[in-house]
This record gives structure tokens, sequence and C-alpha cells, in this order.
């Protein structure tokens, strides 16, 4: 639910719950309560390192997956990506994500930097790196 929900456009925690009650209806034939705490209850309680864990055997299945045909000159072609990202202006974000010294100070929003490496053949995310 957790990965439908971040992967849907609205991310909202009741379109996600919807999804799943739909689901449960129409292949096990049972319902449960329409309400999101538990539901929000228990993503709070989603550990990093279980996503990571997750994160690393999906990537490494799909690299199981390639085909010679999916490969450059017989290569993986590994991609590097950067972005940024604006934050909200909160005291705990600029303590992490501080402005640029060039900033003027008050002015503007932290901003994360990060980069990317994923796999060209299957599109999966190898790594990723913010600061």
């Amino acid at each position: 639910m957790f990965l439908s929900q971040v992967l849907s456009a609205d991310r909202c925690c009741r379109e996600a719950l919807q999804k799943f009650l739909a689901r449960l209806k129409k292949f096990e034939s049972q319902s449960a309560s329409g309400s999101t705490s538990a539901y929000c209850q228990a993503r709070k309680r989603l550990k990093t390192d279980y996503l990571s864990r997750i994160h690393d055997a999906t990537t490494a299945r799909l690299e199981s997956l390639e085909k010679p045909r999916h490969l450059w000159r017989g290569r993986q072609v590994k991609v590097v990506d950067g972005s940024s990202a604006s934050m909200p202006d909160t005291a705990e974000n600029q303590k992490v994500y501080p402005q640029t010294r060039t900033q003027k100070a008050g002015c503007g929003f932290p901003i994360m930097r990060l980069a990317v490496i994923f796999s060209l053949a299957t599109g999966a995310i190898l790594d990723a790196a913010w600061d």
C-alpha cells in the first residue's frame, strides 16, 4: 500500500486505503474499515532499513532479468544524474539543509542536492546520495 501511495498522483492515505479495500473486496470478497488511522500508524512504523532491503532485493531481481540485448556491447550502462529540491523553510530543515553562503540570511528556502545512479536497461535506481 505504501509503495502504491508513493507512486500515485495524489499520494494521500485515503486513496491508498481505498485502492486496497477495492482489491480486498474483489479478490478476497472481504471488507475492512475505511478509517485511515491504522494504516497511517503502521506507515509511521516503517523503518528505512526495511525499505532499503526491499529496494535492494527488487533491484537485484531486475538486474538478474537483464538479457544480452539490454546491454551495450556486452556491458551494463549506468547513468548518473543530479538535481536539487527546495525544502519547506523550517528550523529543522535549515539545520540539515542550510542555505548557501551566497544567499542572504532569511531569504529563500533550504535546498537538498541529490545524485542518483540508475540502470539504463531497467531504469532501477542503483544508488542515491543527498546532502
